[in-house]
Order: C-alpha cells, then sequence, then structure tokens
C-alpha cells in the first residue's frame, strides 16, 4: 500500500490501515524510524479513566469511599478546629 507526502509533509493513511490499528480522527500516531528507509505508525491507544476503574487493588480491603469521605470530613474539621484555637487560645 502506498500514500503520497504532500508538500508540508502530511500523508494520508489509507482507511485499511487505520481501521487496522484503531486509528479514529483526533487520535495519536507514534512514529519509529526502524532502519534506513523504513519507519512504523503505531496508533497510541489512551485509556479512558473508567477503564482503569478496579485495575488496582484497594490497599485495605475494608476500604470504601464512605469511610474514606468520613475520614476526610473528621480530618478537615480537626484541622479548621486546630487553625481557630492558633488565631484565638480561649477557643482551645
Amino acid at each position: 500500500m502506498t500514500a503520497k507526502v504532500l508538500r508540508n509533509g502530511q500523508i494520508t493513511i489509507p482507511k485499511e490501515v487505520r481501521d487496522a490499528i484503531g486509528l479514529t480522527e483526533g487520535g495519536t500516531v507514534v512514529v519509529r524510524v526502524t532502519g534506513p528507509g523504513q519507519a512504523t505508525l503505531t496508533a497510541l491507544r489512551v485509556a479512558a479513566a473508567g477503564d482503569l476503574f478496579g485495575s488496582l487493588p484497594p490497599r485495605d480491603p475494608g476500604w470504601s469511599l464512605a469511610a474514606a469521605r468520613r475520614e476526610y470530613e473528621e480530618a478537615r474539621t480537626a484541622l479548621a478546629a486546630r487553625d481557630r484555637a492558633d488565631e484565638d487560645p480561649s477557643r482551645a
């Protein structure tokens, strides 16, 4: 299969090649020089955040989002109380 190089260095990747490597409009291609007069094109695959969910085990098997939120709120409340005490020692 061939493709012509335009004056500004652009080429049109044939549809069969785009389909074969999963390249869609707006996609990114990695170009590697593999030897004299040779190069390869590889479609760069970017995973969506949702595709990565669950790919790592939680640090603690008992972890939950609700527990993490409670812990965050408790820490935030404690820090706010400490800051108020630093500003006005009579409120400690």
